[in-house]
């Protein structure tokens, strides 16, 4: 299966942990954290489980985050 893998032009493990922090959306929240753990290393299954989304979810994820950045 294709690894899914987050760019980092648009921040880093860390920018994300910031950005997690101050955003008052949860369910963007959960998206950002999602992020985060492909950055650091967790598997999709990891993600999914953790997060609580399909791999569909979590690759729409990742492809609006590699598009835009926060601003997707």
């Amino acid at each position: 299966m294709k690894k899914i893998l987050p760019d980092r032009r648009h921040g880093t493990e860390a920018d994300l942990q910031e950005m997690m922090a101050e955003e008052k959306n949860a369910k963007y929240r959960n998206r950002l954290l999602g992020i985060r753990m492909l950055m650091l290393g967790y598997s999709c299954k990891e993600v999914e489980t953790i997060c609580d989304v399909s791999r569909t979810c979590l690759q729409k994820w990742v492809k609006k985050w590699n598009a835009a950045g926060k601003g997707a």
